[in-house]
């Protein structure tokens, strides 16, 4: 099985609800409330399905930060003069 398809199993996505509703919603970095972030595995010594207590839920900036990611907000105004000029 790959990642992207433990990601979609029953399993991942209630252990995901849980972290979720454990932390209100509230990114474990910043504070700041999100209902479109990410569960992050703190350490992957337990492997993809581990114990409650080794996830946080981080908002997607954050979580790119903890990756060393470059966030790509998809509301930029690039992305928003492309969605303008659909209309």
């Amino acid at each position: 099985m790959t990642y992207e398809q433990f990601l979609q199993t029953a399993e991942w996505k209630k252990l995901k609800y849980q972290v979720w509703k454990r932390e209100n919603g509230i990114c474990q970095a910043c504070k700041v409330e999100t209902a479109n972030g990410d569960t992050h595995h703190i350490d992957y010594r337990y492997g993809w399905l581990c114990p409650i207590s080794n996830l946080e839920y981080l908002c997607r900036p954050c979580h790119c930060r903890r990756h060393n990611k470059i966030y790509r907000d998809p509301t930029s105004f690039s992305e928003l003069y492309k969605r303008i000029d659909r209309l």
